[in-house]
C-alpha cells in the first residue's frame, strides 16, 4: 500500500466531510530518519528522490494553499532530513534561527521566576541562581540578546521540588540523556577523526568553537567540520554564545547540566575511537 496515496485520499475526504481547511502539525518529523543513520543505505532509501519522505510531503504541498490545508507547522530536533523534505516541499520556510522565535523553545527568566512563585519557593533569588547555572544558556539566534532556560529541565525541577518540599539533590533529569547508539551514529557521520577529537576535547574543557551554521545537510558529500558543529548545535549540546568574527557564530556548551551529562559520553566516545584505531 502506498502511504502517500492513502494520505492524499484521507485529506480529500476530510475536506469533503468538514468543508473547512485544516492545520497540519507534525512533531519530531526527523525522529524515524535519525534512527536509520547507522544504516545509510536505508536512510538514503527513505529520504532520497523516490523515497517515502519526499513523496509524503509532496502530498501536503499539493493540498496547500488552494487545497484543503491552510497552514503546516513542523518541529524536529535536527535538520538532517531537511534537504530531503524540502525537495518535495519547497513551500516551507525554516524559522529555527529567526530572532522573533528565539524564546519559543524555552522559558525566559521571568517565566521561570513566575513558576517558582507559583509553587511558593521561599528563596526565589537563590534558586534562580542555581537554575541559571544548571538550565539556562540557550540562544538560537546570534542577534538575540536573551537566553532561555531548558523548559524540560525547569519542569523537572518544579516537579521534584514539590515532591521533596525543597531543592532536589539531583538536578539532572535522567530523561535528558540521549540514546547512546543513536548519538554515536550521528557522531560517526563526521569521519575526520583528528578534527572530531579536537572538537570534543574543546567542548569537554568548556572552550568555544567558531563556525557557520549549516541549514541543510548534503549527504552526497562527506561531513565537514561545520556540519558536525551544526549537528551539535541542533542537538542542544552546543548553543550560540555570540556572533563570530571570522564565521557566523561562536558556540559553547549551554550550561553545567549539559556539560556534566555529556562529558562522560564524549570521554567514552573518544576512548572507543582510540581503541579502534590502535587495533
Amino acid at each position: 500500500m502506498n502511504i502517500a496515496n492513502v494520505l492524499d485520499t484521507y485529506l480529500k475526504e476530510i475536506y469533503l466531510l468538514v468543508g473547512k481547511k485544516v492545520y497540519i502539525m507534525i512533531d519530531e518529523y526527523d525522529h524515524f530518519a535519525n534512527g536509520l543513520l547507522s544504516d545509510m543505505a536505508a536512510f538514503r532509501k527513505f529520504t532520497g528522490k523516490d523515497g517515502f519522505v519526499r513523496s509524503f510531503y509532496e502530498v501536503f504541498k499539493s493540498h496547500a494553499g488552494s487545497g484543503c490545508i491552510d497552514r503546516i507547522f513542523i518541529t524536529g530536533v535536527t535538520s538532517l532530513t531537511l534537504d530531503s523534505l524540502t525537495s518535495g516541499f519547497n513551500i516551507a520556510k525554516n524559522i529555527s534561527m529567526f530572532p522573533e522565535f528565539n524564546e519559543m523553545a524555552g522559558f525566559t527568566a521571568e517565566e521561570t521566576k513566575n513558576l517558582l512563585q507559583k509553587i511558593n519557593v521561599d528563596t526565589i533569588e537563590e534558586t534562580m541562581e542555581i537554575l541559571t547555572e544548571s538550565y539556562n544558556g540557550y540562544r538560537f539566534c546570534k542577534n538575540s540578546e536573551s537566553k532561555v532556560f531548558n523548559s524540560n529541565m525547569v519542569l523537572y525541577f518544579i516537579d521534584e521540588y514539590q515532591r521533596a518540599k525543597g531543592i532536589p539533590e539531583q538536578l539532572t533529569d535522567p530523561n535528558m540523556k540521549s540514546d547512546y547508539h543513536k548519538l554515536t551514529a550521528m557522531f560517526d557521520l563526521f569521519q575526520e577523526e583528528e578534527s572530531k577529537q579536537a572538537i570534543l576535547e574543546k567542548i569537554m574543557n568548556n572552550e568555544t568553537l567558531e563556525t557557520d551554521i549549516v541549514s541543510n545537510f548534503n549527504f552526497a558529500i562527506p561531513f565537514q567540520e561545520e556540519d558536525f558543529l551544526s549537528l551539535l548545535f541542533y542537538l542542544g549540546l552546543l548553543t550560540i554564545k555570540e556572533a563570530g568574527l571570522m564565521y557566523e557564530v561562536v558556540l559553547q556548551a549551554p550550561n553545567s547540566v549539559i556539560r556534566d551529562i555529556y562529558y562522560q559520553y564524549y570521554a567514552n566516545y573518544l576512548n572507543v575511537d582510540l581503541i579502534m584505531h590502535e587495533m
